[in-house]
């Protein structure tokens, strides 16, 4: 796997985007897509008032907007970078040309899109079955692994976190402080410390 993509980054070419620069915007044609390389990169979506709501973020290696380049279709978010960022960014055509002297390079964007029907298949299995609490101790639980003394920088607003969740504002500061209540979690600005990661695994 890191043999092909190791490879693969030979078909695209390294940019750069500073911190708050768009990459691409939601409803253009998705000409091309990205490989994270260094940095921080916010995914968002216009809310109905035309206010834009975070989506996620990716951190680390890792593809974006792949699907909807392979689909020919529009891009389904915007994206900006949420810290310097350095990225390869692959066109199509370039990537079809390349590819066609090495089919692994298709199975592997085959594997990464089916990896995250997946994790959507998951998140949907949140949010229509899990309770606010539970989708709380869930996020928790999978992003404190390796955090430093537990603590979780959250990185975005409380309302754009409760709407990732599927809850209000008031749902998710209700839940927070139940759960600190319990002894599981400290609140500190916009960071959680996890204080006991164990029994909060029990609540999943």
């Amino acid at each position: 796997m890191e043999e092909t993509i190791s490879k693969l980054k030979s078909l695209g070419r390294e940019v750069f985007y500073p911190k708050g620069v768009y990459i691409f915007h939601m409803g253009d044609p998705a000409a091309s897509f990205f490989y994270l390389l260094e940095g921080e990169i916010g995914l968002y979506r216009l809310s109905r008032e035309g206010k834009e709501v975070l989506v996620s973020k990716v951190n680390g290696e890792g593809f974006i907007a792949e699907a909807a380049a392979f689909a020919d279709a529009p891009y389904p978010v915007s994206a900006r970078a949420a810290k310097d960022s350095r990225l390869i960014r692959f066109t199509m055509e370039s990537f079809r040309k390349g590819a066609l002297s090495d089919p692994a390079h298709f199975e592997l964007m085959a594997s990464v899109m089916a990896e995250k029907c997946l994790h959507l298949a998951g998140r949907i299995d949140t949010l229509s079955i899990k309770s606010p609490k539970e989708r709380i101790a869930e996020y928790l639980v999978a992003h404190c692994k390796g955090c430093s003394g537990g603590l979780i920088d959250i990185g975005m607003k409380k309302a754009d976190l409760a709407k990732y969740f599927g809850i209000s504002p008031e749902a998710l500061s209700r839940n927070l402080k139940q759960l600190a209540d319990e002894g599981l979690i400290e609140v500190v600005g916009r960071k959680i410390r996890v204080k006991d990661c164990k029994r909060l695994k029990n609540l999943i």
